[in-house]
């Protein structure tokens, strides 16, 4: 899936994601949704790593998903139910907290679908 950032005022977001973070025309690909939101990897963190950006910041380009994404209703790590629809290996709770901690298991799983999808490793 790849979306482009809306000319919109990005203040209009209200859950306090770094809107700013996000290139004006660029495109970015989606490597999953959480929650309604779009994880991506904006590239403007020093570690590179994917992060939630609201869907309604974007314009969807081309609406095809990775063949390997699947959708599942499960709950997270608060034990609060939510849709998520991507990569399988993603959607341990906690998975997320434990990649932008640096830990090694979850960097281990992560890194080789960024490279397979063309995109920087955390």
């Amino acid at each position: 899936m790849i979306v482009r950032p809306k000319t919109t005022d990005p203040r209009l977001a209200e859950d306090g994601h770094a809107w700013g973070q996000l290139r004006q025309g660029f495109e970015y690909r989606v490597i999953g949704i959480e929650y309604g939101d779009y994880r991506i990897q904006s590239g403007s963190h020093d570690d590179h790593c994917p992060t939630l950006y609201c869907s309604k910041l974007f314009d969807v380009l081309d609406a095809q998903v990775e063949a390997a994404w699947i959708v599942d209703f499960g709950d997270d790590f608060e034990n609060e139910q939510h849709l998520y629809i991507g990569f399988e290996e993603f959607h341990e709770p906690g998975f997320w907290e434990d990649v932008h901690d640096g830990q090694k298991v979850a960097l281990d799983i992560l890194n080789p679908i960024l490279e397979r999808l063309s995109l920087n490793q955390c």
